[in-house]
């Protein structure tokens, strides 16, 4: 789609962008067309589609020929999709906002232009569901926080709680001239590959995720400081000092100086020794 058959759809159904849900339409579809290639489908693939809008990107999604979910909050744009794929047998329309959403159906690609005011709960809820490949586009400054690595500005719980199940996999930056209403910043998107194996026992990600919110509580504190001090975890000083000894640590490094592997470590020792 571009600008004026947008536009035009609007007029048509007496709808306007919404700033409230972070609504910016793609009008480039050879970006589309380059999304869904990335998004490494292979047959008998069920794609979600969350904030499908105008359709912009849900119509090459359809003619794929696979089984497209595609969940809009908004009720204005029920209307427009409902319409424009009534014809459609592969595809399933719900209305319904997906951070409240609780899907009953399978799904094993996630691929969508995410709303930047929420894009990070969203892809957080997504993977929780343990789809094979997850294909966003979000705010590039989000974008390279996934993609960070220890040691740099931008790596931090983002990072750290994605990459635990996910590898990253592909990136491409999308100017904001691309969309309408025009943006503010430019967007990126994030190609993130389910790990064949396991870097943590599926029982232990809700303390991982425990402790890796604890470690970056206080960003810059060493990571005595945010294991002890943090409001996400109760420890003492003395049980903690004994988890970073048995992980072969040392207590002044600070958790954007941890690697994955070492996250993984503290987690483990935390359960061998009973603090959990």
């Amino acid at each position: 789609m571009n600008k004026q058959k947008i536009t035009s759809i609007l007029e048509d159904y007496g709808l306007r962008p919404s700033k409230k849900f972070g609504q910016n339409f793609l009008i480039n579809d050879e970006i589309s067309r380059k999304i869904i290639s990335s998004s490494l489908l292979t047959e008998g693939a069920r794609i979600l589609e969350i904030g499908p809008g105008l359709g912009c990107m849900t119509q090459f999604l359809v003619e794929t020929g696979l089984p497209v979910t595609a969940v809009e909050i908004d009720k204005g744009y029920i209307n427009v999709l409902n319409d424009m794929f009534q014809t459609a047998n592969n595809f399933t329309l719900i209305h319904d906002d997906f951070l409240r959403f609780q899907p009953d159906f399978t799904f094993t690609h996630l691929i969508a232009n995410l709303p930047y005011y929420c894009a990070s709960e969203l892809i957080f809820k997504v993977a929780d569901y343990n789809p094979e490949v997850i294909t966003v586009m979000l705010q590039k400054e989000m974008a390279e926080r996934i993609k960070a690595k220890p040691g740099s500005k931008s790596y931090g719980l983002l990072t750290v709680n994605l990459t635990i199940k996910y590898e990253f996999h592909e990136m491409f930056t999308v100017g904001k001239s691309n969309f309408y209403p025009r943006p503010d910043i430019d967007s990126a998107v994030i190609v993130l590959k389910r790990r064949e194996n396991n870097l943590i026992e599926e029982n232990l990600i809700p303390l991982f995720k425990q402790i890796t919110r604890s470690l970056f509580w206080g960003r810059r504190k060493t990571i005595v400081k945010c294991l002890t001090s943090s409001p996400h975890i109760d420890a003492k000083r003395e049980d903690v000092l004994k988890v970073i000894e048995a992980s072969a640590l040392e207590s002044n490094l600070r958790a954007e100086d941890l690697s994955l592997t070492d996250f993984v470590k503290l987690t483990k020792e935390f359960m061998r020794l009973n603090l959990a």
